[in-house]
């Protein structure tokens, strides 16, 4: 049976021997994969072409080399074509200069002819699944990993992986920090107004009962009770002394400031009229005393 992939040597492309173990496959694949999708953003259209290429290849390669059943498949199929050979003791085997990307372009096992037309694909990051979806999918097809992210900063969707935003090349991991920084402000600035209006309802539910008795007590100490019934405008204006007494004795505490103001008012208004009901009952029991003193004599 043979493979339809042996157009492709994977193990040249690797530069990994014919006999390397799966987990020396599956480190290969990862070293080379962490690479390429570095590049799949370049500005350079025949580079980005390239490195979108060798992602896709490179899946390729992990779907057949490590499945035992595949890569018994393909090794046979590249024996019977003369391209299984080990690579370990070949010239030409190089490791990739990652801190040059142009280097890298020419060498052998690593070049093939290209196209610059993109092909790209989402590859789940999930080492359990590596499955290539469509480009533009939000969430692997397979095992449901988050793929893709909304940018920060022009809302389209763009791939998890990249350092930058595809779209307009913003650095995703400052803008995801600086959005999550605002956002951040904005609940502590809703969690503060809340609290400001939990605590202003807490004082009013506080100062309601001693605003009603403020204001009682400038009702009964009013000069109106006089012209009305007389005798009863000193009890009333006692009651309005103890009353504004009971608000008064809150001190200007924080929602106090307005009953605290109208209680002294009243406590003073109140008071002044009694000294003066007072002083008025003193004057006229004296003048009685000398009257009847007078009147005695005669």
């Amino acid at each position: 049976m043979k493979n339809d992939t042996t157009s492709e040597n994977y193990y040249e492309f690797l530069s990994i021997s014919s006999t390397a173990s799966r987990a020396e496959i599956e480190e290969e694949i990862d070293k080379q994969r962490d690479y390429w999708r570095m590049l799949v953003v370049n500005l350079d259209p025949i580079v980005a072409a390239e490195a979108n290429l060798k992602v896709l290849t490179l899946e390729k390669a992990r779907a057949t080399l490590t499945d035992p059943e595949n890569r018994k498949n393909y090794d046979q199929s590249l024996r019977e074509t003369g391209g299984l050979q080990d690579l370990s003791t070949e010239a030409d085997k190089e490791s990739l200069n990652f801190s040059n990307p142009a280097s890298n372009f020419g060498r052998s096992g690593y070049v093939k002819p290209i196209s610059t037309d993109l092909v790209d694909v989402w590859v789940c990051p999930n080492k359990k699944c590596h499955t290539a979806n469509p480009l533009n999918t939000g969430f692997c097809k397979k095992c449901g990993k988050q793929l893709g992210i909304d940018c920060p900063n022009c809302g389209k969707l763009t791939e998890l992986q990249n350092p930058f935003c595809t779209n307009c090349g913003v650095d995703l991991k400052k803008a995801i920090a600086e959005k999550e920084f605002e956002e951040q402000l904005r609940i502590d600035e809703e969690q503060k107004q809340l609290h400001i209006k939990e605590e202003a309802e807490r004082i009013e539910a506080q100062v309601a009962p001693y605003k009603k008795r403020a204001n009682r007590a400038m009702v009964l100490s009013s000069i109106f009770w006089v012209m009305l019934f007389w005798p009863i405008a000193p009890i009333l204006w006692i009651i309005s002394i103890s009353l504004a007494s009971s608000v008064i004795v809150k001190g200007l505490a924080p929602g106090f400031e307005e009953p605290y103001m109208r209680a002294t008012k009243a406590r003073k208004r109140a008071a002044i009229q009694l000294g003066i009901v007072f002083i008025g009952l003193l004057v006229a029991l004296i003048f009685s005393v000398i009257l009847g003193f007078i009147g005695g004599k005669l």
